[in-house]
Order: C-alpha cells, then sequence, then structure tokens
C-alpha cells in the first residue's frame, strides 16, 4: 500500500467557526440543546440516547491532508475522486482574502430553522441544481429539502443542524459558501461531500454536529429527528452573522475538536500566510512520530 492509499489520518487540519468564540452562535446552539433535552424527555427515551458535543463548531471547509513521497495531498481528492493533487496553502490564503474583500462584512449570513414541512422525492436529473421539482420546499440539497436538512441523525451517529447562506432577504439563498468551497478547489482543497460520482452534490450548508446519538432503531430516530424539525419550523428563522474574524483554521488531534495543536485565526494567518506553512510541518512532524 502506497502512502497516498492510507486512510486519511485522524489527527488532521481544518477551517471552522469556533462557537465559544461566537456568542449569538453559542446562545443558538444552546437553545437548541435545551430543547434535544426536553425531546428526549417528553419521548420517554433514556439518557444516553444523545451525548452532547463538547466543543461545538460549523465546518467552513476541511483541509485535511495526507502524505505521497513527502508530499501533501488534499486528502479529499484523493478519496472522493482518486486524484492525487499536492495542496497549494498560498493560494488558498488568496482565494480567502479575494472572497472576504468581496464580500464584506458580514462575510456570510446563515438561516437556521423556519424552513417549510416538505419532503424531495426527486431522482436522476431532477435531482440537478437547488429547486426541488417534487416539493414545495424552498430548495433541495443531498436529496434533502431545506425542513428535511435542517436536522438529521443516524442510529450510533451524529445529530447535525444546519442553515444556509443568505442574502438581506431571509428566504433569499445566495449559494456564496457552495461557490467559495468550489473555488478552493483550484488550490487542491475539495469540499469532503464533492465528488465526480455524485454530480448533484453541492455542498452549501453550514452544517453543525451537536452531539452524537445512541445505538437506537432507526425508528425512533426517526421519531425524535422530526420532531425536532417540527420544532425548528414552527420558530422564526434565525439569522446569523460571521465574518473573517470568525474563522479559524485547526490542526486537530481529534475530529471532534476537543484537544487540539494549534489553532490560528485566518485574519492572522492571511496577514502572515508562513504561519499555514508551519501549522503544515507542525503536522508533517507529527506524522513522523
Amino acid at each position: 500500500m502506497t502512502e497516498a492509499a492510507k486512510p486519511i489520518p485522524s489527527k488532521n487540519v481544518t477551517m471552522v467557526i469556533l462557537a465559544e468564540h461566537h456568542a449569538p452562535l453559542r446562545a443558538f446552539l444552546e437553545t437548541v440543546h435545551e430543547q434535544v433535552r426536553e425531546l428526549v424527555c417528553v419521548l420517554g427515551l433514556p439518557k444516553d440516547f444523545f451525548v452532547v458535543h463538547k466543543r461545538w463548531h460549523k465546518t467552513f471547509l476541511g483541509l485535511e491532508v495526507v502524505l505521497d513521497r513527502g508530499r501533501l495531498i488534499g486528502a479529499w481528492f484523493l478519496q472522493n475522486n482518486q486524484e492525487c493533487r499536492e495542496i497549494r496553502p498560498r493560494e488558498l490564503i488568496k482565494i480567502l482574502d479575494i472572497f472576504a474583500r468581496a464580500r464584506g462584512k458580514p462575510l456570510l449570513k446563515v438561516r437556521f430553522g423556519g424552513f417549510r414541512r416538505s419532503w424531495c422525492y426527486c431522482e436522476g436529473e431532477l435531482k440537478n441544481g437547488f429547486r426541488c421539482a417534487t416539493s414545495d420546499g424552498e430548495f433541495h440539497a443531498f436529496g434533502r429539502t431545506a425542513y428535511q436538512g435542517s436536522a438529521y441523525g443516524s442510529s450510533d451517529g451524529p445529530l447535525i443542524i444546519t442553515g444556509w447562506p443568505v442574502a438581506a432577504e431571509e428566504n433569499q439563498f445566495t449559494r456564496d459558501l457552495y461557490r467559495f468551497r468550489l473555488a478552493c478547489e483550484n488550490a487542491s482543497y475539495l469540499d469532503k461531500y464533492h465528488a465526480k460520482t455524485r454530480p448533484f452534490d453541492r455542498d452549501d450548508d453550514a452544517y453543525i454536529r451537536l452531539g452524537t446519538l445512541g445505538p437506537y432503531p432507526d425508528y425512533v430516530i426517526d421519531i425524535f429527528v422530526d420532531k425536532l424539525r417540527g420544532w425548528l419550523s414552527a420558530h422564526e428563522p434565525k439569522i446569523l452573522e460571521f465574518n473573517l474574524e470568525d474563522l479559524w483554521i485547526v490542526h486537530y488531534e481529534r475530529p471532534s475538536l476537543e484537544t487540539n495543536q494549534s489553532e490560528k485565526r485566518v485574519v492572522e494567518i492571511i496577514a502572515k500566510p508562513e504561519m499555514l506553512d508551519d501549522l503544515y510541518e507542525e503536522w508533517r512532524a507529527g506524522q513522523a512520530r
């Protein structure tokens, strides 16, 4: 097995928004967490049905890499498309800077909740684009309407809530996060959920892992998740603003980000691009141990 064929190392690099440094996001997630706890109680589920994540964060773009003959290769290009592309961190910084200058403040406005109760049944070419042809949902992505995607989970897996970028109007979805992720392919960073084999998947999701669901039957998970979706749908949309100052690049020891080697603000990295080089060299040194 060559180095390029090895699994993606669990210790790696990503770009995130950390809830602990963004008070409105933290407050919103605490409110959602309280509702999750209430649902667990109302539905008579055991306490271990849901375990809260210790460090909430929103992934902006995964920057994971693997080593191949001493080169740093974009992990998701390799895993999803079987393409061995060497990352270009300085190009990523340029893309970030251009995106921030073009957007100004806020960098992104993201809407959570308030989506119409609807289900997507699109197949084949109907899955192309963001408009859902089989429901009155605001849009569809990954085979789900906004309502379905607003909260979802799996047995012995994550519980996710999702928002999407909007313009001044809360119902005008901009696709800016998808466009940013697409632009980063020029620096050899492929979004984790993009692949040649899934051309209809266009990741515009601002997703956050609230925690982990226990190993319970799927029908129990489905009932619980639909209750949470209904609660989110019944409330006024929550609009949160994010700026360049809220972005961090993290060299993590675990994907949960509970323990990290390094955490650097993106604004500092744009000012001193060598900081990102140093972070990857730190990662490389850790792989050699």
